[in-house]
């Protein structure tokens, strides 16, 4: 079975529409799947949701993000 994240980003408070984008996880029992979401664009601010499809509960081990400002 076959699971699958999503994460959706609302960029400036709802002005501009919500970028989603998915990847799979892999099988269940498949533990060393990585996801990498990239390129979301630019906004002052940013508010994510991650959604996992399983019927099976799903720990996030970690969460990381590289943001880069203007110089």
């Amino acid at each position: 079975m076959s699971r699958e994240v999503r994460i959706d980003v609302q960029k400036n408070g709802s002005r501009h529409r919500i970028v989603s984008k998915s990847a799979s996880l892999g099988e269940v029992g498949d533990y060393a799947q990585r996801v990498r979401f990239n390129r979301f664009g630019e906004a002052r601010v940013i508010d994510a949701t991650i959604t996992v499809t399983s019927p099976i509960p799903s720990d996030l081990m970690g969460a990381v993000a590289e943001i880069e400002g203007e110089s």
